[in-house]
Order: structure tokens, then sequence, then C-alpha cells
């Protein structure tokens, strides 16, 4: 069945007496660019940790979703850095701390992470989603509970 509307359109689209079996060829060059592209999502902005015995790491991890948009041949970062000092117990910044991200998914590096500078917790080459969970560690010299507030960051380069 066909459509009224359709037979507007066409008719309004060809000029009088056209034929629609002719064919025409040509060639087009046609560049399109676009523009990087990053988001990141993580389970929680702050760790928290619970020191029971300072000669122990306590632990804590989130889960990130990554994803960038960028060139075939661009090398993706996710950076982690902290957003102030460890806060410990009573809410003070205590110096004696010590932050390292101690892995977690396939590829995730090890290493202390600060406020100081971004740390790479991991890199890749193009384009993609990625997910996974970053460990971290704690030691502290006295027992008690600790937060950071973390900045997890995705660039493309």
């Amino acid at each position: 069945m066909r459509s009224p509307l359709w037979a507007v359109i066409v008719s309004a689209v060809l000029p009088a007496g056209s034929d629609l079996t002719a064919q025409t060829t040509g060639a087009a060059i046609v560049r399109a660019s676009f523009a990087e592209r990053t988001a990141i999502q993580v389970s929680a902005p702050v760790l928290a940790f619970q020191v029971s015995d300072p000669a122990d790491a306590a632990y804590a991890e989130i889960d990130f979703v990554a994803a960038a948009r960028t060139s075939p041949q661009a090398s993706v970062r996710l950076l982690v850095e902290t957003r102030r000092a460890v806060a410990g117990p009573g809410g003070a910044g205590d110096a004696e701390t010590q932050l390292s991200l101690e892995g977690g998914s396939e590829g995730v590096r090890t290493g202390e992470v600060s406020s100081s500078s971004s740390f790479v917790a991991a890199e890749w080459v193009g384009s993609g989603r990625r997910t996974g969970r970053l460990v971290f560690a704690l030691r502290a010299t006295a027992p008690g509970t600790y937060t950071v507030p973390l900045k997890v960051t995705v660039s493309a380069r």
C-alpha cells in the first residue's frame, strides 16, 4: 500500500519529468573529526578505614566504570589522588599515615597515593569502557577510624 504523503514528498523533491531510474556517479570527500570525551563513575567518593592494630594495614575498595572516546592510538589513563590529607580519629589530620593503591582488577598498578600529585592507577590505548576495582591500604600508627576523599579522573591524550 502506497502512502499519499510519500507521493507528495517524492513529487516535491524530484523535478517534473525526472527519471527515477537514472544513475549519477561522483565522488565526495568526507572528513569527520570528534572531540575526545571521558567519563568516570566510582562506587564511593570517600574511603573509610578501620585500623584495629597499627601493625596491620586496613583495606578499603571502590568499584569504577571508566569510559573514553578518543583516537585508536590515544593513551587513556585512570588517575587517582586524595582531595585532602587522611583524617584520623576525631577528624584530625594524621601525619603518620601512608595510603597506597594495592591493586584490584587486572591492569591496576600499585603505588603510593597522595594529594600532591595524580597517581596513574591504570592505562590503556584507544576508546572503550572499562570496569574494575581499586583496593587501597592504609597504614597508621594509632587505631581508629580514618577517612580520605578521593579524586578519580580519566584523561585521554
